[in-house]
């Protein structure tokens, strides 16, 4: 801290999905709030990479600060910079410095948007006008097979549908990157509202000690739709399934962490302190889907709703 009035979040050097990332700005911005400042600095000091679909995950983090009234700056964030073109590309630059983008030329970004929940007409068409056509575009190369495509596709407009729906939250965050060089198309979607932990807690649908990172588990697992439970069925299985031949997806909600490797892998951890909301992160790695047999064509069958 700076000043007494003063504190500063310290973007990582190398700012990715990875769990120790993710709980160190969340462990960062628990003591700020235990604090008595009244501004908070996101220092980019040493960050010289920034995964650009985290800006999802940063905009819940000052969207929730927002809301209790600190104020936010960027410090040592040079427009000119790496980070700085990245996250101007993405529009994440209008939030944080009132900045307008420049130009994306290679046409990898897939902007940073702030969509009212219940507009499922702006949510679909945000998907169809940017997530879409670099997943179509991109995938012909690894010759992922159409039906997989379309499940994959079907899961997504759901997992919206489902959280602007069942979240209780006004709004829905999302942002994307297409990587190039390492073949990877990296998605991510958020919200604000009842994490899927206090949703299943609430209804207890689980007895005794069970930590966040075991509801979200539950949760992915097919067939335990609740149906009997208001608005908190299933919907995350089919993503999870279509995300094993497809590549790598976290799950943070409240103190959870939940991922899934494209070999099926499962690594479950708790956080040191929680994020005010749930957020869906999809790696898609383009050299490793081409690999999978089109044995999954029945990944999006039920209507089960999603548990947040």
């Amino acid at each position: 801290m700076d000043n007494l009035n003063k504190a500063y979040i310290k973007i990582p050097r190398s700012f990715t999905m990875d769990y120790e990332q993710i709980d160190s700005i969340l462990n960062e911005l628990a003591v700020i709030r235990n604090s008595d400042v009244h501004e908070i600095g996101l220092d980019f000091t040493y960050t010289n990479f920034f995964s650009a679909e985290l800006s999802t995950f940063l905009g819940i983090i000052i969207q929730h600060l927002q809301s209790e009234g600190y104020e936010l700056f960027a410090r040592n964030l040079k427009i000119d910079s790496k980070v700085g073109r990245i996250l101007s590309k993405n529009e994440f630059l209008k939030l944080i410095m009132d900045k307008d983008p420049i130009r994306d030329t290679y046409n990898s970004t897939i902007k940073y948007v702030k969509v009212n929940s219940e507009n499922i007409n702006s949510i679909n068409s945000y998907l169809e006008n940017n997530f879409i056509p670099k997943f179509e575009s991109t995938v012909k190369t690894s010759g992922l097979n159409k039906e997989l495509e379309e499940s994959f596709k079907d899961s997504i407009f759901e997992f919206s549908d489902n959280i602007s729906s069942h979240s209780h939250s006004k709004y829905l965050y999302m942002c994307g990157q297409y990587f190039y060089n390492n073949k990877e198309l990296k998605m991510a979607i958020a919200d604000m509202g009842i994490t899927i932990p206090r949703n299943l807690r609430e209804h207890h649908v689980l007895v005794g000690g069970v930590s966040d990172d075991e509801y979200i588990d539950w949760a992915m697992q097919k067939g335990n739709s609740t149906k009997g439970i208001p608005q908190s069925g299933m919907g995350l299985n089919e993503i999870k399934e279509a995300m094993k031949r497809l590549g790598h997806m976290t799950i943070v909600s409240n103190r959870g962490y939940w991922k899934q490797s494209y070999d099926g892998t499962i690594e479950k951890k708790l956080l040191s302190e929680p994020f005010p909301g749930t957020l869906l992160h999809m790696n898609i790695l383009l050299n490793k889907s081409s690999d999978y047999e089109n044995d999954i064509l029945n990944i999006f069958e039920n209507d089960d709703d999603l548990v947040f």
